[in-house]
């Protein structure tokens, strides 16, 4: 069942209300939309396999075509990524963040589908 939720900016009190069942759904292995600075965004917990599987399903996605992922921190890295190349952080001080996704190799314990089995994960500050 999809609901739509909406914050109200002249009552910022109905954050809180739209921020729960969110992270509710998303907890449980549910699928959010959202709008971006660029796009609007399919939405998962994406150490969760399952999860992941479900935006490849909805958007009828190739097994083979990865997908990225957001973070809100640069410290965020350190979950998903194996390590950062100097040239990576000369971009990251330089354009995040922004609309700018760098491809990383990925730690072990980032799912598969995740990544298309590639190995290699794409992020977004």
């Amino acid at each position: 069942m999809a609901n739509r939720l909406q914050v109200d900016a002249d009552h910022p009190q109905t954050l809180q209300a739209v921020i729960t069942p969110i992270k509710r759904a998303v907890a449980e292995g549910g699928v959010i939309a959202f709008p971006t600075d660029t796009f609007y965004g399919l939405g998962v917990d994406p150490s969760n396999a399952e999860a992941v599987q479900k935006i490849f399903d909805i958007k009828e996605r190739p097994a083979d075509k990865p997908v990225l992922i957001l973070i809100d921190t640069r410290d965020c890295l350190d979950d998903w990524v194996a390590e950062v190349p100097p040239v990576a952080e000369t971009a990251m001080s330089a354009f995040w963040p922004g609309p700018l996704t760098l491809i990383f190799c990925a730690k072990d314990t980032v799912p598969d589908v995740l990544t298309a089995g590639t190995g290699k994960i794409g992020i977004r500050l």
